[in-house]
């Protein structure tokens, strides 16, 4: 019948205790889970591919897959859960070559819970969706259901990985109740004309991220709040309403005109998921600034910086750490405090010259004090010359002779 079934490495290990047995799971299909010493969870998934298909079924894991577990690099996003292994084994039944492929990921029976730092649960779940959507992977259909709780942090699961069918593949056949939608106008256009996703993957999940906010925000869903028209598959005028359900949370204003930014019906107009990171990382910079300006600390102790210096924080994609904001009680600024990318790039550091603004204000003051001294001492003598009581110009003569 066939050669002896080896067993992957979680399942002969000492340290994992088999827990039980999942034949469906919504978002990894038939799984083994496994209890490890500090009470960890993972979960084991097996996927049987014949040995002609074996090739082209590794290279499609391996490009969704975050995690090389080949030379087990860390993951580039922490809030995925992440493949830890991947064994192969050949095995042969009824005269045909098989090959088992065991993968074994992080695992959390814990869905959801309350949102406790908004900015920093925003920021974890459109990190995993900006590396999902590199990876190709659609995820048009987001929905709460995909982010399980570990411990005070949240994973994303790769719900393609391990069922092996696409968001949009769901919705084309069905297989996802119309009560559950979160999806943007434009991926149910593509449904109503029965075509392939002509949509953009990125804004259309930006869409989806925003619905899914409000809704773990308000605690309404989009069912409730009639946002879709179901026949005709397009979005109500519900939506706007929608929207504006978020105005009385106690949460940042700047973060709900983000949320209701994610939700436009124009997907041009929506933010990118490097805009959203981005703002979500320096949102309080502005207010910050502002802070030091107010303190009465004297002027030439504080860094006032200008427009241009502002917006060059604010573009870029991480808080600039030279320039903290952070003092409560702003003491004096050596020169090396405020060198900012730009003065330490390579002809920065070939000119070896440091930008100050008080240095360079007060050099400039001195030039023109400078000027000033000079031109009123040329006045001054022009005026002696000229109205001058005790010497009188000497009289002209013709052809007289006059010393050179």
């Amino acid at each position: 019948m066939g050669n002896e079934q080896i067993k992957p490495s979680i399942a002969h290990s000492t340290e994992w205790t088999f827990i039980r047995e999942i034949k469906s799971h919504p978002l990894f299909g038939h799984i083994k889970v496994y209890k490890g010493p500090s009470d960890q969870l993972q979960c084991l998934k097996t996927v049987i591919v014949e040995e002609s298909q074996y090739k082209d079924q590794m290279d499609s894991l391996k490009k969704i897959i975050v995690k090389d577990v080949l030379t087990q690099n860390q993951p580039s996003c922490s809030s995925l859960v992440c493949v830890n292994r991947l064994e192969t084994q050949k095995q042969e039944e009824f005269c045909s070559n098989y090959v088992k492929i065991y993968l074994t990921a992080d695992y959390s029976d814990q869905p959801i819970q309350q949102i406790k730092d908004v900015k920093l649960f925003m920021l974890d779940i459109i990190q995993a969706l900006q590396v999902m959507d590199q990876k190709g992977v659609n995820n048009c259909q987001f929905c709460p259901a995909k982010i399980l709780q570990f411990g005070d942090r949240v994973k994303v699961v790769n719900t393609q990985l391990f069922t092996e069918i696409s968001d949009y593949e769901q919705l084309y056949f069905n297989e996802v109740s119309k009560d559950d939608w979160m999806i943007a106008p434009e991926v149910m256009h593509s449904l109503k004309v029965n075509c392939p996703p002509s949509f953009n993957s990125e804004l259309a999940v930006i869409f989806n991220f925003g619905i899914m906010m409000i809704n773990l925000l308000t605690g309404i869903h989009p069912k409730d709040a009639q946002i879709y028209d179901y026949k005709n598959l397009t979005i109500n005028d519900n939506l706007s309403s929608y929207l504006h359900s978020i105005d009385q949370l106690q949460i940042p204003c700047h973060i709900k005109q983000l949320i209701q930014d994610c939700v436009n019906v124009k997907s041009t107009l929506r933010p990118t998921f490097k805009l959203i990171t981005n703002l979500l990382r320096q949102v309080e910079i502005p207010l910050q600034v502002s802070q030091i300006k107010n303190e009465d600390v004297p002027t030439n102790q504080i860094f006032n910086p200008c427009y241009e210096d502002v917006k060059k924080v604010l573009s870029e994609s991480h808080v600039n750490k030279n320039l903290n904001f952070h003092n409560e009680s702003p003491q004096k600024i050596e020169k090396q405090d405020f060198m900012t990318d730009t003065q330490q790039s390579a002809q920065f550091r070939k000119s070896k010259q440091i930008y100050n603004l008080e240095n360079t204000y007060n050099s400039r003051a001195s030039i023109q004090q400078k000027q000033h001294t000079s031109n009123k001492v040329k006045t001054q003598v022009k005026v002696s010359k000229v109205k001058s009581p005790n010497k009188k110009p000497k009289p002209i003569r013709a052809n007289g002779n006059h010393p050179k």
